[in-house]
């Protein structure tokens, strides 16, 4: 009779043991915030696509991938070949388009994706040349937006000193947002309560930090703990778009909306953009003999 119970012991500590090793399995999903720092998309031309060097009356191909790397879904992309001379090489077509591209997440953590081809012919050489080199611009467009998201501490009693609530941060420097635009810093300024709440003003500064150049930014959201912030670009008269230049590249977004009375509380800032951006990069072709 020892002997049976003694063996049903070892067999229920073997089973305990047994869930003990699949509990040390994580369970927890781990979660990246890809909304942070600066990502892009990103255009890779594949190794002999064009080849290094391209003969007289030959055909080749240029392939290219793109990898949207940025936390947002990338939408209207069109994707050109400028500056070629046919008379050296001709291509099936000089621009195609590229179907939306999602970013990436949690559940997309690679991006969207995507591979693009065209199809080239060389020409010939003019006599005693013995190579012609043709440089060209892979230009590419594209629509996309951008989110962000900030907690701070509003205080319409600026003079109370004994308030034991959240503590405000007058200025604050952000890296990115996960995409090439982006809210580089926030400066607060807290206007005091006159007797009906006080009234907060945020200034923020708007700033292209990718490879390629914003062409224009429009806000379409902008809430304050769910309440509607009254927002415009400094200098354009309470206009919610701001047409960048290839010199000028930010701008400051000034947003204000009132805070209630009382102590201090800590509240949800939000702020969705969307903005239109060009990339080009300088590429060459080479006809030799």
């Amino acid at each position: 009779m020892k002997i049976k119970y003694l063996t049903v012991i070892v067999l229920l500590v073997m089973v305990l043991l047994l869930l003990g090793c699949g509990s040390s399995v994580p369970l927890k999903k781990t979660s990246y915030n890809f909304q942070t720092e600066v990502s892009e998309l990103k255009v890779k031309l594949l190794s002999n696509a064009p080849p290094e060097k391209i003969y007289p009356y030959s055909s080749f191909r240029m392939i290219m991938d793109l990898s949207n790397e940025a936390a947002y879904p990338i939408t209207n992309g069109k994707i050109e070949i400028v500056g070629l001379d046919e008379k050296y090489f001709k291509l099936d077509r000089n621009r195609e388009t590229f179907s939306s591209l999602e970013g990436r997440t949690a559940l997309t953590p690679l991006g969207g994706q995507e591979r693009i081809e065209f199809i080239g012919a060389a020409g010939q050489l003019f006599s005693n040349s013995e190579q012609y080199v043709g440089n060209y611009f892979l230009e590419i467009s594209y629509n996309s937006k951008l989110d962000f998201v900030d907690t701070v501490c509003l205080n319409s009693n600026a003079y109370d000193t004994f308030d034991a609530g959240c503590k405000s941060n007058n200025k604050k420097s952000y890296a990115g947002q996960g995409a090439p635009l982006a809210v580089a810093s926030m400066e607060e300024i807290i206007y005091p309560d006159t007797g009906n709440g006080g009234e907060v003003e945020f200034r923020l500064q708007i700033k292209n930090k990718g490879q390629g150049k914003v062409q224009n930014v429009t806000l379409v959201n902008s809430q304050l703990g769910g309440n509607k912030l009254v927002c415009s670009f400094s200098g354009k008269n309470e206009e919610k778009s701001l047409s960048f230049s290839d010199k000028q590249q930010e701008g400051t977004l000034i947003c204000k909306g009132t805070i209630r009375e009382g102590t201090s509380y800590s509240t949800t800032l939000y702020l969705g953009f969307v903005y239109q951006y060009r990339w080009e990069q300088k590429q060459k072709l080479n006809l030799v003999k």
